[in-house]
């Protein structure tokens, strides 16, 4: 089924919490790669069941085309002392020319 503008793929990760209560801040890194006339937009989006942050908020956002290099990234996510989890929304563009990709994911 060829994809139409708008269209989404999202790939989540498994609910998350540190082990220490107090070690509350934690950075998601990953390389990233955009390239295209047409390219769509990249979201790092992180859902959260605590008291300050409850639901999905984005994080991070890219909607144009890079170099044809891969980029690092990174990005603060929530109070990681309660349950979340973290979640790469790629948005199609307005034509079929553009790709997006992701690699080495972490979290330090």
């Amino acid at each position: 089924i060829p994809r139409i503008p708008g269209d989404t793929a999202i790939f989540s990760s498994p609910w998350l919490v540190t082990k220490d209560w107090y070690d509350y801040n934690c950075n998601l890194t990953f390389w990233y790669h955009m390239k295209g006339a047409h390219i769509g937009q990249l979201d790092v989006k992180e859902t959260s069941t605590g008291y300050w942050n409850q639901g999905d908020k984005v994080i991070w956002s890219r909607n144009s085309s890079v170099d044809n290099t891969w980029s690092f990234a990174t990005a603060t996510i929530w109070d990681i002392y309660t349950p979340g989890k973290f979640h790469f929304v790629g948005v199609r563009g307005d034509n079929y020319q553009g790709d997006i990709a992701i690699d080495d994911i972490g979290f330090k």
